[in-house]
């Protein structure tokens, strides 16, 4: 990990086609090493977000990735190949509480779950203007 907070081995690729799968960017990059991981974050609508990560095996891997493809085409769009920050998952940054939190967990999923467990602690509740009289 570099001073300012960036995995060495793990790239984060923008203004990618939104018609493109990790397969492809995979393939693109694999030239320049063995690939361990490729990620394209989608929408609630399952659509590519247009970015992605990838991890190479070594950091010599990813910088001559990084210093070939910067400003490349891939697919009618130029790509930009920036250092990623570090994960969440290679940090204690994303690290929770909950009990029986599992890896395989989603950030958004955590999230959830910890806003629920907050909702758990909360004494207050419906204010009695909002409920029936009758009720």
């Amino acid at each position: 990990e570099d001073d300012d907070g960036c995995a060495r081995d793990r790239l984060f690729v923008r203004n990618l086609p939104f018609a493109a799968t990790e397969e492809e960017v995979k393939e693109a990059f694999e030239a320049f090493g063995e690939v361990v991981e490729c990620h394209i974050p989608v929408d609630d609508t399952k659509r590519n977000k247009g970015y992605a990560f990838v991890r190479f095996s070594s950091s010599n891997d990813a910088l001559t990735a990084r210093n070939a493809l910067d400003g490349s085409d891939f697919q009618g769009r130029l790509m930009h190949v920036i250092p990623a920050k570090k994960g969440r998952e290679e940090g204690t940054a994303g690290a929770s509480d909950i009990p029986g939190d599992g890896g395989d967990m989603t950030y958004k999923k955590k999230q959830e779950l910890a806003r629920q467990k907050g909702a758990e602690n909360v004494a207050a509740g419906w204010s009695s203007s909002f409920v029936r009289g009758d009720a």
